[in-house]
């Protein structure tokens, strides 16, 4: 597994907080999604931890697509997120939230936007852990968070990597900014 090594700081949130959001979140998701199936239309590779998550506690039909994305190569930050879709089921007339770990630029869920747009669903959403927008992102999209504050720095853990490693910590740190641009 994993370990810290050099590069967390601290931790902020744990196991157990993040299962209390995501339990949250799916309470929310169930009473505006009762009585209908949605497409979660989750973001590779960071994405999959809250997209399953998250869906074992969903009590609506899902279906499932999946958005292979890269906004940093070798550590640093790309100018243009890339953005990898092939489509396996069809969005028309669907509700899709798109699950990703964590809202950064939001450049990248622009792009997943205007792409699926074209496929004419009939709503379209976000859910991630954090938000590091403000709240005049994307105001015509919902959004579902499981933590409303904006975090507090370059975190790793619970999907989210540094140089791909670190997702699979169950539980989300503050990362050492010496090595790391945010």
């Amino acid at each position: 597994m994993a370990t810290e090594n050099n590069y967390l700081t601290k931790k902020i949130k744990t196991e157990k907080e993040i299962e209390l959001a995501i339990s949250n979140l799916a309470n929310k998701l169930n009473i505006e999604f009762k009585n209908k199936t949605v497409v979660f239309l989750i973001i590779m590779k960071g994405g999959i931890y809250l997209g399953l998550d998250l869906a074992k506690k969903c009590k609506f039909d899902l279906m499932f697509d999946f958005v292979f994305s890269s906004s940093y190569y070798l550590n640093k930050k790309l100018n243009k997120p890339k953005i990898y879709y092939k489509k396996t089921i069809s969005l028309l007339n669907q509700e899709v939230i798109i699950i990703d770990d964590l809202i950064d630029s939001g450049e990248t869920i622009k792009k997943i936007i205007k792409k699926i747009r074209n496929e004419k669903p009939n709503s379209i959403s976000i859910a991630a852990l954090y938000n590091k927008k403000d709240s005049t992102f994307l105001p015509l999209i919902k959004k579902y968070l499981c933590f409303s504050e904006k975090p507090p720095g370059f975190l790793l853990g619970y999907g989210l990597d540094y140089d791909e490693k670190y997702r699979n910590l169950n539980y989300l740190g503050i990362i050492k900014s010496n090595d790391t641009k945010e």
